[in-house]
């Protein structure tokens, strides 16, 4: 399914605070900084020659890619899975402010990268069929996972003045209980960049989509222990920790209030 793009001023994702631990498993710049430095500079002309007959083109991307299976401990938990056809064959066109157009193409290498990750954080994962459908609760299933792309953008050396390729993937995993019912929606915003090679700007744009890609694995790799939308599929020793307003545990007090009333007096 085609995306919708915003304008390209509008279409470059600001992270939210969950992007800034995969900036620094990464080292990337956060995308707010990076498009708004490039959106508020004025075009180097004499900098950006040489990338602007490259970004002008254009070209049609198919991204391939072998991802990793992440090193991680399993929540004890069988997850159903369900791909809609908007994730499952995401595409995307747009025309970038020079008039160059440019198609990407996931095929199924978002449903590879999640299948490896989800495959990871759960001890057993299946495919299933739309949860909002559902009207009584799939024996032997302890959630649900509905995983979407909310948005791809992108920005080439052009319109930044640089030498890279920038691209930001906002992830959406909705968690619904074995009934369909919808528990929350776990945000992951992902960043990338590939720096521009002479005639290649279809493969740079390609790099820079898959290295967003296995930054948003990276995220999901290191913040499932701690989504509130996943508490219930918690070991029982975990699932009294209460979140905070970005969804990370807070430790509980080793120190215990002692009781109240008569029986809290020591007998002398």
């Amino acid at each position: 399914m085609l995306g919708t793009p915003k304008t390209r001023s509008q279409k470059f994702i600001e992270r939210d605070s969950l992007g800034a631990s995969t900036h620094r498993l990464t080292g990337r710049q956060p995308p707010a900084e990076r498009a708004a430095t490039a959106l508020r500079a004025p075009f180097r002309v004499a900098a950006a020659g040489a990338v602007l007959t490259l970004a002008g083109c254009g070209g049609d991307i198919a991204i391939v890619h072998q991802f990793p299976v992440p090193l991680i401990e399993p929540l004890p938990a069988h997850v159903g899975v369900y791909y809609e056809d908007d994730i499952r064959f995401f595409q995307f066109m747009d025309k970038t402010s020079d008039g160059a157009t440019w198609s990407v193409d996931f095929g199924d290498a978002n449903i590879r990268m999640l299948n490896n990750v989800l495959g990871a954080m759960f001890s057993e994962t299946s495919e299933v069929g739309d949860p909002s459908l559902t009207t009584e609760a799939l024996p032997g299933v302890d959630a649900i996972i509905a995983p979407k792309i909310v948005e791809y953008a992108f920005l080439t050396p052009a319109e930044q003045g640089s030498k890279f390729f920038a691209v930001s993937i906002r992830y959406r995993l909705d968690v619904h209980q074995p009934d369909g019912t919808l528990t929350g929606s776990w945000l992951v915003n992902a960043y990338g960049k590939s720096r521009s090679q002479l005639l290649q700007g279809e493969e740079s744009l390609a790099e820079a989509t898959r290295f967003a890609m296995r930054d948003a694995a990276a995220a999901l790799s290191e913040q499932y222990k701690d989504r509130p939308e996943l508490a219930a599929l918690y070991p029982e020793e975990e699932q009294d920790h209460e979140h905070d307003e970005s969804g990370n545990h807070i430790p509980a007090s080793t120190t215990e209030a002692p009781p109240e009333g008569p029986e809290s007096s020591v007998s002398q």
